[in-house]
This record gives C-alpha cells, sequence and structure tokens, in this order.
C-alpha cells in the first residue's frame, strides 16, 4: 500500500464513519420508536453515512486533500455528539442537528473528485449533445431575425430616402410659391 492509499486508509474519518453507525445502532436498540420523524431522521443519516462510506472506497488517494477528510471527520463527529444527546434526552431536535451535520458532509463530498461510471458519462455526453443541439437551434433563431432586421432595415432606409426626397420636393415647391407670392 502507498503512502496516499494510506493516508485515505488510515484517516480518522474511517474510524469515526464505523463510530457514526454504531451510535445510530445504539440508538435503534435503545429507543423503540415508532414516531415517523425520528425513524426518517435516523434512515436519512444512516443513509448519508452509507454513501460516504461508499464513496471513499471510490476515491483516487492521489487527488484526495487532507483538509476534506478532516473537516468530514469533525461533521461526522457533531453527529455522533448530536446522537450521544438524542440516546440521553430524545428529543427530534438532537437528530435534526446530527443531519445538518449530515449535510454538512454531502458538501464536503462534493469537493473529492471520484470516478464516474460509464452509465454517468454518457448522461453527461448526452447532455452536452442536448446543450449543443439547443444552441444551435437558438444560434439559427437568432441569424434568421438577424437577416430579417437587415432586410427590415434596408427597406426602410429605402423608404426613409424616398421620404427625404419627397421633402425636398415639397420644400422645393413651397419655395417657389413663396417666392411668386412676394414677387
Amino acid at each position: 500500500m502507498s503512502f496516499w492509499d494510506e493516508r485515505v486508509v488510515e484517516h480518522q474519518v474511517v474510524d469515526d464513519i464505523r463510530v457514526t453507525k454504531s451510535k445510530i445502532e445504539e440508538i435503534d436498540t435503545a429507543t423503540d420508536t415508532k414516531d415517523p420523524i425520528v425513524l426518517d431522521a435516523k434512515a436519512r443519516l444512516l443513509a448519508v453515512i452509507d454513501h460516504l462510506q461508499k464513496r471513499l472506497a471510490m476515491v483516487d488517494p492521489y487527488f484526495v486533500p487532507l483538509q476534506v477528510l478532516d473537516d468530514i471527520s469533525r461533521s461526522l463527529n457533531i453527529a455522533v455528539q448530536c446522537l450521544d444527546k438524542y440516546k440521553t434526552k430524545p428529543e427530534v431536535g438532537h437528530l435534526t442537528l446530527a443531519n445538518v451535520a449530515a449535510d454538512n458532509i454531502l458538501g464536503q463530498l462534493s469537493l473529492l473528485w471520484f470516478p464516474r461510471s460509464a452509465e454517468e458519462v454518457e448522461d453527461l455526453r448526452l447532455a452536452a449533445v442536448s446543450l449543443r443541439r439547443t444552441l444551435d437551434e437558438h444560434s439559427r433563431v437568432l441569424r434568421a431575425q438577424l437577416n430579417e432586421i437587415s432586410a427590415d432595415s434596408s427597406r426602410l432606409s429605402a423608404e426613409l430616402s424616398e421620404l427625404k426626397k419627397q421633402v425636398s420636393q415639397q420644400r422645393s415647391l413651397m419655395d417657389a410659391a413663396d417666392s411668386k407670392y412676394h414677387a
């Protein structure tokens, strides 16, 4: 195992994941609640921890900043503290705060680089193709509108020239009539 692998595998976050899962199991054993809010909060917390564990197993150790693992470890410790408080005094607010820590974990997890599955790559490719088609369509519509505006501009320019000519002719007629009147 390389130094880089050991950095991840032996990081405190690995133990913190194990402790957090253990605390969730302790709560399940210690409290026999049927409250759907409590059950949902525990289920979500466990799902986030399982997701974290899977993602950390997938991460390439060469691309892992230790600060991110440290931050995840701190969030896990906060979740454990909240779970301990819930075990002592079963109030939903403690589980809510544990899930806030889980939200932080998800945010921190997004800072790690993961290899993508073939399906994810294909989805990204399809999204890029769709975006390109949409941009091409918008470009085509804009070009058509620009050509239409250009044609309208040319037509209006010609009409304006014709109006100038008519005004000039009318002015000449008015000047001629005025000079005959004053003569």
